[in-house]
């Protein structure tokens, strides 16, 4: 799994691998053989706008109880790195890790998109006021949000519709919870698995697999449903309707697209390579790089690269101790707790 963190913008020697580091230029631009070099390569870096804002980490995650992640690649970046450039590391990674030997049996790849990051998403498609999502003779816009959270048995608080934090998950998980459905169809019966039912399919611990193709596949035929109708409403009335302003954007409905597939093909995998493993979707997202993110941002608020590599050894103990229960993390009493 991979995704990216800020990081804060520095230049550092490393003596270790003879370098710059900190940059997004490779090793052998950055190689110091001399003390005279070092001038030379900052400007290099600095003309060819190289330093690192940005780090793309790549983690190994066994999605079974109790395995921590373990980092295999920090990637520095500069945020700019396109959809081919990201394929590519990707591809070069798989390629190094499958064609080692222990793990030549290794089975199928299956890429697979954050659940949660697909569940803010689809919140921030309507929240950004972009686009007209239009729904037959209706349509989805802030204003539907805005009229729920100013409602008195509002599930929504203020902060998740104005100035709103786009990152939120509780506040992509309260748009889409049962309450907030349910107020959004005038508190008519709806069924507990209307909440977003192609996230739930991943997160949901109590359903079987093929429950979780039947809400995955559910949502991927709405979804081309919903395309083939702005199409043809397109073509029919082209003053009026737009496919790209009253449908999702493209990069949207492949996210969401994939996430149902690759339900079907984990499900196939599993039942065709790993019998003896238990499914565990749920496992299978970003949030190990998140946690790591979120480790190290406890030891140093505001990292660079070259410090972050110097967490990397106390963020793997502390994943291991918090996983085997040798780590215990007790809070001391607030004084605004009171006396107990």
């Amino acid at each position: 799994m991979s995704d990216n963190t800020k990081l804060k913008p520095s230049l550092r020697y490393s003596s270790q691998l003879g370098c710059i580091i900190d940059s997004t230029l490779s090793q052998e631009e950055t190689k110091i053989n001399a003390y005279s070099d070092i001038p030379k390569v900052i400007q290099l870096i600095k003309d060819k706008n190289g330093i690192a804002n940005y780090v793309r980490v790549y983690i190994l995650q066994v999605p079974l109880p109790k395995f921590p992640p373990v980092i295999i690649a920090l990637i520095p970046n500069n945020g700019r790195d396109s959809a081919d450039i990201i394929a590519n590391l990707h591809k070069k990674l798989l390629l190094e890790i499958v064609s080692c030997p222990i793990l030549s049996n290794i089975g199928p790849v299956i890429r697979i998109q954050d659940p949660k990051h697909a569940k803010k998403t689809a919140r921030n498609i309507i929240m950004s006021g972009a686009r007209v999502l239009t729904f037959g003779k209706h349509i989805a816009n802030f204003e539907h949000f805005l009229n729920l959270v100013n409602s008195p048995t509002s599930v929504l608080y203020k902060n998740d519709v104005i100035k709103l934090d786009r990152q939120d998950n509780g506040a992509a998980y309260r748009s889409f919870c049962y309450h907030n459905l349910a107020q959004c169809l005038n508190k008519n019966e709806i069924k507990k698995g209307y909440e977003g039912e192609l996230v739930d399919s991943y997160l949901n611990r109590e359903i079987c697999p093929v429950e979780r193709i039947r809400m995955c596949m559910t949502a991927y035929f709405f979804l081309r449903l919903w395309r083939y109708h702005i199409e043809t409403m397109t073509r029919n009335y082209p003053n009026f309707m737009f496919i790209q302003q009253n449908f999702m954007a493209i990069q949207s409905f492949s996210i969401f697209n994939s996430l149902s597939e690759s339900m079907v093909l984990l499900v196939k995998s599993h039942r065709e390579y790993y019998p003896e493993f238990p499914l565990l979707p749920w496992m299978h997202g970003s949030e190990a790089c998140e946690h790591v993110f979120g480790i190290a941002r406890q030891i140093r608020t505001d990292f660079d690269f070259a410090e972050l590599l110097q967490m990397i050894s106390k963020i793997s103990h502390y994943s291991k101790s918090i996983r085997t229960s040798n780590l215990l993390d007790e809070k001391e009493k607030s004084v605004r707790e009171g006396i107990i």
